[in-house]
């Protein structure tokens, strides 16, 4: 697993190249919620994934499969993103 300080570093680089830098520093929640979309685009081709389901059927259910079991996966090799990942299992994909 990454360490905390370069999991920091990529999830803020991540969100800068995606979204262009914030307005102003990243609070705690912010930079966990930063952490855990990083982490979740970075071992699969998720967005990929989601896009090859696209128009199939079960495709809703797959897809809210696919995160839970991301989300899960975050969270066992990251306990201090756990709580991140359990309120964004209950959000719409971004």
């Amino acid at each position: 697993m990454l360490a905390p300080d370069r999991l920091a570093a990529l999830a803020v680089e991540y969100r800068d190249r995606r979204e262009g830098p914030p307005p102003s520093p990243p609070g705690c929640a912010d930079l966990d919620r930063w952490k855990v979309d990083y982490l979740r685009h970075r071992p699969a081709r998720y967005d990929d994934i989601l896009a090859e389901l696209s128009g199939r059927t079960g495709r809703a259910a797959a897809e809210q499969l696919l995160r839970r079991r991301v989300y899960a996966a975050i969270s066992q090799a990251c306990p201090a993103l756990a709580q991140e990942c359990e309120r964004r299992c209950g959000l719409p994909d971004r």
